[in-house]
């Protein structure tokens, strides 16, 4: 038995950013090393996910419970584990995924498997003594991890659609500090700032100043450009210049509105069509410095989305697929197919295991895809993403605004991760 055997595996509940349970599973090795796993949430969730399994049990957590996905861990996953090493991050999904035996890791639950696989590439990490970044980028074979390749923050200044109580259909409005690929210190700096100035813009309109979900205010508006237009403001105030160094992103998660074969976005309340809808966008990309763009069709229209990214072909405009690819190397590959997209949104919990996560990325990088690492709408602590966007090369890491401490948690590791690259 070598220090890298798994010696102890335990899963237990521990709450999210909302509040809610969620798995946390550590890992235990025979030469004293260990480490840890906690999965996160998504309350804008595509059908394409892998499965989160829930208790249903109504007398606790209002069925939101995950004892059954940690005695999974306790029981069935420990028993197929234990004695082996974790050495072999491959070797250990792929017993899991054989395990479970399901399209979408119904059996045995994708926070489950994934909480596990985090754990060992943690505790790989920590037997080593290195870094996570620099375990991962090793053992998947990425380029070494550099100073000048950390990834820029996206972050979500103003909170809509299912991420707060608020008018706004669109999901989330962000900004993108690339400040000419100043360090990550500047660039979260930068974003701080504005949101402050955003917030203060806001008391002076008299608009609500709480947040939503990941951090961003949730104001009601009167329209969708009036967001843009204090967006732009906002970056002003604090002393930038919108274009130049600061871009603006929106996540629409366009499933969320999208009725009786129609969008219907607010404010004000339009019904719009896939044409009405994608002019539209064409009409804030014109207006305002919007260079993201995710999730702007539902996850079943193919044929949209590839009409779209034709259309803005060259413009240098980053076609997001979230829920539409779902971090699944089919659907990846079915959208490379068919040109739909130019970049993906990365969340590991989607897929359920890390070793599924790394295939996504490489296929992504093989054919010139945009990687953003993703956090998800109900987080926790855990800053894994952070390191596994530095890792892999990943151009972008989005976690929210710089508020909330599950949301900058992911910001400080990569603040931490360039000094240790320095």
């Amino acid at each position: 038995m070598n220090q890298y055997t798994i010696r102890h595996i335990e899963s237990g509940e521990v709450l999210d950013s909302r509040g809610e349970p969620t798995v946390m599973t550590v890992i235990k090795l025979a030469g004293g090393a260990a480490g840890n796993g906690v999965v996160p949430s998504g309350a804008s969730t595509g059908k394409f996910e892998a499965l989160e399994l829930r208790d249903k049990n109504n007398s606790r957590y209002n069925g939101q419970g995950v004892l059954k996905a940690c005695s999974n861990v306790n029981v069935r996953i420990a028993k197929e584990l234990i004695g082996r090493s974790v050495e072999n991050q491959e070797e250990i999904d792929n017993i899991m995924i054989k395990l479970d035996n399901s399209q979408n890791k119904s059996n045995l639950g994708a926070n489950a498997i994934l909480s596990v696989s985090l754990a060992v590439s943690r505790a790989f990490a920590n037997a080593k003594s290195e870094p996570l970044y620099k375990s991962l980028a090793d053992y998947f074979g990425f380029k070494k991890p550099e100073k000048g390749r950390m990834p820029v923050p996206i972050m979500n200044l103003v909170n809509g659609g299912k991420h707060a109580s608020t008018n706004i259909a669109l999901q989330e409005f962000q900004v993108i500090p690339q400040l000419g690929g100043q360090a990550t210190a500047k660039q979260v700096e930068a974003g701080s700032e504005i949101l402050h100035s955003l917030k203060s813009i806001l008391k002076e309109k008299g608009l609500d100043t709480d947040i939503g979900d990941e951090g961003g205010f949730a104001p009601n508006v009167e329209s969708i450009d009036h967001v843009f237009d204090m967006l732009m403001m906002a970056i002003e105030k604090a002393g930038y210049k919108p274009g130049a160094d600061i871009e603006l992103g929106i996540d629409a998660a366009a499933n969320s509105f999208y009725e009786d074969e129609s969008y219907v976005i607010a404010p004000p309340k339009q019904k719009l069509n896939f044409t009405e809808l994608k002019e539209k966008y064409m009409s804030w990309i014109r207006k305002y410095p919007l260079k993201s763009i995710e999730d702007p069709f539902g996850e079943e229209k193919w044929e949209e989305w590839s009409d779209f990214s034709a259309e803005l072909k060259g413009k240098k405009i980053m076609i997001i697929g979230d829920d539409l690819l779902a971090t699944n190397p089919e659907r990846l590959n079915e959208g490379i197919k068919k040109r739909a997209m130019n970049a993906i949104l990365v969340k590991p919990n989607q897929i359920g295991t890390l070793t599924e996560t790394i295939e996504t990325i490489k296929i992504a990088q093989k054919h010139g895809i945009i990687i953003v690492v993703s956090h998800r709408s109900w987080e926790t602590n855990d800053t894994t993403i952070a390191d596994l966007a530095v890792a892999c090369g990943a151009q972008y890491l989005k976690s929210g605004a710089p508020s909330r401490g599950e949301r900058v948690a992911k910001y400080n590791r990569l603040i931490e991760i360039e000094k240790e690259l320095t």
